[in-house]
């Protein structure tokens, strides 16, 4: 806990904050306290915040120690100590913000008092020590009143504790961002072409009322990888967890490989078919993966067709399981 200056505490908190009262507030001494937890699904992003501010009748020597933990129910955790000389403390905490979890926050309160030699010890004007050994635990807000003077031997005692909650959303399916047809303009530079036609996909992971839910592990899954006739080869996919990263996109390149026997020039109908081809959700719990799409693609070196569309797709079409 950090200690304030004698200074600081002479001069702290000696006139009301611009908050509206809580109903059921009394007229006098009181500390309002409250916390909540904010997820911003569309950047990958949880927000935690806590404040307490004092509500006094009259002037009076108080600081406000806050101290609060964001965590998440995986056990991701982000603490701070935050101390203002006023009548006023906050802190506001962050951590990433992944699909279907639940982040809480909790906030302890601590009053520190000054030293009075016309009571010889620690006065506490408004006897916020009452509260000490109620053990408050309060979900949401909550006020503090000081019921009356007190003098005791401590110089800072623990008010109580706030906590609020808040669970991000659950993937569902896909929503498409972008699809793009074309040649080697439509791959990353640098990209070895033979003159086949590519197709790239652009997805966010959505909830069922087709909202972003924030970060989330991905993966596809093929039960049965084709051979691509115009490689010879057996069709790679990503089958690997990605971690989609606070944007919560998902690229998704299509194309043929070359005939490597005929200097890189394949042509004709070559390809393969692939079905099912899944994207997955894989939930951090460890619970099983969730089938979010399941596509049918049909990949030609001339062409290439996705669930029986060779055209690009309008733009916010959704793909389910």
């Amino acid at each position: 806990m950090k200690r304030p200056t004698p200074l600081m505490l002479l001069c702290a908190v000696l006139c009301c904050l611009a908050f509206a009262r809580p109903a059921g507030a009394q007229y006098g001494a009181n500390i309002y306290v409250d916390s909540f937890v904010y997820i911003d699904h569309e950047n990958g992003l949880v927000h935690g915040a806590a404040y307490a501010s004092a509500d006094y009748a009259y002037g009076c020597n108080y600081g406000i120690d806050l101290t609060a933990d964001l965590e998440s129910e995986d056990g991701s955790q982000f603490t701070w100590d935050y101390y203002i000389g006023e009548n006023y403390a906050s802190v506001h905490l962050y951590l990433a913000a992944y699909a279907d979890t639940e982040y809480t926050i909790q906030a302890d309160y601590d009053v520190n008092v000054y030293y009075s030699y016309e009571y010889y010890g620690y006065y506490d004007p408004n006897n916020f020590y009452y509260w000490v050994n109620q053990q408050v635990n309060a979900f949401g807000p909550f006020n503090f009143f000081g019921p009356g003077p007190e003098t005791f031997s401590s110089p800072y005692f623990r008010l109580g504790r706030n906590r609020n909650k808040n669970k991000s959303r659950k993937p569902h399916h896909l929503w498409l961002v972008e699809d793009r047809i074309g040649g080697a303009e439509v791959y990353p530079p640098g990209y070895q072409t033979c003159g086949q036609v590519f197709r790239r996909l652009t997805f966010y992971v959505v909830d069922e009322a087709n909202r972003r839910v924030g970060r989330a592990l991905i993966r596809e899954h093929v039960p049965n990888p084709p051979t691509d006739s115009c490689s010879g080869a057996t069709v790679v996919y990503t089958g690997t967890t990605v971690d989609l990263g606070p944007y919560n996109t998902i690229i998704d390149y299509v194309n043929t490989g070359c005939n490597q026997t005929t200097g890189g020039s394949a042509g004709g109908n070559c390809g393969f078919t692939s079905y099912p081809g899944y994207f997955q959700w894989v939930p951090r719990s460890g619970a099983p993966p969730v089938n979010l799409a399941t596509f049918h693609r049909d990949v030609r070196y001339n062409y290439i067709g996705i669930n029986g569309v060779y055209t690009e797709y309008p733009i916010d079409a959704q793909f389910f399981p």
